[in-house]
């Protein structure tokens, strides 16, 4: 009888699952499930309505470091040479304190006013980073002192998750966008430095390509050619699942897991169908296959889900920024977080030069958000000029998007897994809904690991 699996969510996630499912299990019946009408999550395509095409914010694939991992994401050595540009590193700039650094997405505390930088130097230099905080603020001011507290972390965090939540509430091993060192001191300085342990955890390089040379760093990124945009990637997985005879389901919501005693016997779907299965590879968060299998939830919180405001522009004329692929937006006076600079790493695919501009806030502060606001900070941080025309534009929102990173949320999420994975034997909880993993490749190589050992 043929091994039956069905596979929950349609992202990256789901789709690598389905594919490498198709190696391990062969001849077994594979169906994936998608609440969208199509595959890909984040990273499909945003068209606007004059067609040109931008992707869901700032995206580019990353190597895993498996060959056979990477043959699955990118194919073969041929069809990734003809199908991908390859990146070394990725080149991210920032703007913090009103002073672009266009080497580095680390914050440049040496913008700040010479009074400021000299005491967050001097908290850095004498910060116990021995002592561990219990929540963001206390582990930020004992690790890096009470001066970049003020000056760089608090005023971010705000920016990101908004001033609902104290704090002292949020979670101190959050790595908040990557936002856990600073750079301080030239690249002789900050190698010196480096050497001894309590500072290399706090500072950075003034310069990611310095930064990959010290440490011979063999990471390699990739994105599309050919005008394509990062949904390529997943429409790519997705055209090799459905060769490989899986079974897709688009526009279908799960309503009930069916179960024998502590086994996943079957899936219910909204529209009445049954769906038996031996095995089911969940993408989604563990508390709603909890919810789904109506197994009593103790722990049951419900954190605050952020929204991501996308405002996507085509102008007439190039950025002034012509280096970096993206870049991060530490200044407290924007909102503004992150913008991605399309033309600098995808080559040419309109007439015009496309930027998105990324902002997050609550459901409620997306509708008071708008095109001309965003597009007046790119003239303020001096991307584009007040001469720049706009050929096309569009807001996107995307509600729901990840949830404020509390103290509450993970000893929650930290709870809801063991009991998931106690009552739930024959589900496997991949992807970063996990909480096992948050960067691309590290949560492709975990869930790659979990169907090795499940299925080999």
């Amino acid at each position: 009888m043929k091994k039956k699996i069905i596979v929950v969510g349609g992202g990256l996630t789901g789709l690598f699952a389905v594919n490498r499912l198709q190696q391990l299990c062969k001849g077994a019946e594979i169906t994936l499930l998608e609440s969208s009408e199509h595959c890909g999550g984040l990273l499909n395509c945003f068209t606007t309505q004059q067609g040109t095409r931008f992707d869901q914010g700032t995206h580019l694939a990353s190597k895993t470091g498996n060959s056979a991992v990477d043959e699955i994401l990118f194919g073969t050595a041929e069809e990734e040479s003809q199908n991908w540009s390859s990146f070394s590193y990725l080149n991210a700039g920032n703007l913090f304190a009103g002073t672009w650094n266009y080497n580095t997405q680390v914050a440049d505390i040496r913008s700040l006013p010479t009074i400021k930088y000299k005491q967050c130097v001097a908290d850095i230099m004498t910060a116990n980073s021995e002592v561990g905080g219990v929540n963001f603020k206390s582990f930020v001011t004992q690790h890096m002192g009470p001066a970049l507290y003020e000056e760089l972390f608090l005023p971010v965090v705000r920016k990101l998750y908004g001033y609902s939540m104290e704090a002292e509430q949020l979670a101190a091993s959050t790595g908040y966008f990557g936002l856990n060192r600073v750079v301080a001191f030239d690249t002789e300085v900050t190698s010196q430095l480096k050497n001894v342990g309590r500072f290399d955890e706090k500072l950075a390089f003034d310069s990611s390509q310095h930064y990959a040379r010290h440490f011979n760093v063999q990471e390699q990124y990739l994105y599309p050619k050919h005008g394509r945009g990062i949904h390529y990637w997943t429409d790519r997985m997705l055209d090799r699942a459905l060769a490989g005879g899986a079974n897709v389901l688009c526009g279908v919501s799960v309503s009930k897991l069916l179960t024998d005693n502590s086994t996943v016997t079957g899936i219910q779907l909204s529209d009445g169908m049954e769906l038996a299965c031996d095995h089911v590879i969940w993408s989604a968060p563990a508390a709603l296959a909890l919810k789904l299998a109506d197994i009593k939830l103790e722990h049951s919180f419900r954190p605050e889900l952020r929204t991501a405001n996308l405002f996507h522009f085509m102008f007439d004329k190039p950025v002034t920024n012509a280096q970096n692929h993206y870049v991060w937006i530490w200044d407290r006076d924007y909102q503004t977080f992150r913008i991605t600079l399309y033309d600098n790493f995808s080559g040419r695919a309109y007439e015009g030069y496309r930027v998105t501009a990324e902002v997050l806030s609550n459901r409620e502060e997306s509708q008071a958000l708008s095109l001309d606001v965003v597009k007046s900070e790119l003239v303020k941080m001096g991307l584009i000029t007040a001469e720049h025309q706009v050929l096309d534009q569009a807001h996107q929102v995307i509600h729901n998007t990840f949830p404020v990173p509390s103290l509450q949320l993970e000893s929650s999420v930290a709870k809801l897994l063991e009991l998931a994975n106690s009552t739930l034997s024959n589900v496997t909880f991949a992807g970063r809904h996990s909480a096992s993993a948050w960067l691309q490749a590290d949560v492709i190589n975990k869930l790659n690991k979990q169907l090795e050992n499940h299925f080999s």
